[in-house]
């Protein structure tokens, strides 16, 4: 993977993995029990990627700010050169769902530009490489019911119990 670069970092849920591009953020992990685990999870193997050269500490001292349950806004640019264009729209629109807040699959699809394309969004928010950046844990059901996570229900549910917990 030339011009990528990815780092390590541990937060109070465990360690966490990401990896840049030219363009910006290309993924990171939720959090994992090992470093190994993370970079596992991301398909990075640290022999054919060179550590960051980037400097990362906003992002890191951000996503452990948020594990300790304070909003952050993480401006960094992502790389969304493979994601397919309503996915994209999705994944933008979702960040826009406040802290503490939950939306729909449906809203997701409206605010995207196509109203009728909730499921699409759904798998925009399955496929989310930003997790937390993108914070696609706090897109629910019309129904208001949890469905589907990329980290599994029961981190879906704790991260927005995080949320829910006054500060």
């Amino acid at each position: 993977m030339r011009n990528n670069w990815f780092d390590t970092f541990e937060t109070s849920w465990g360690w966490m993995a990401v990896l840049t591009s030219a363009k910006g953020l290309r993924c990171i992990s939720l959090p994992q029990r090992t470093e190994r685990e993370s970079l596992e999870l991301l398909g990075i193997n640290p022999i054919t990627v060179s550590r960051s050269s980037r400097d990362l500490k906003q992002i890191i001292s951000s996503i452990q700010k948020y594990f300790s349950g304070e909003p952050i806004k993480i401006n960094i640019p992502l790389d969304f050169s493979y994601t397919p264009t309503f996915f994209m729209k999705a994944l933008v629109s979702c960040q826009e769902i406040p802290f503490g807040e939950k939306r729909s699959y449906g809203w997701i699809a409206k605010k995207s530009g196509n109203p009728r394309a909730a499921r699409a969004a759904g798998q925009a928010m399955a496929r989310n490489p930003f997790p937390i950046i993108v914070p696609c844990h706090r897109v629910i059901l019309g129904d208001g019911s949890l469905h589907h996570y990329g980290g599994g229900l029961a981190m879906k549910s704790k991260l927005l119990d995080l949320e829910r917990e006054p500060r």
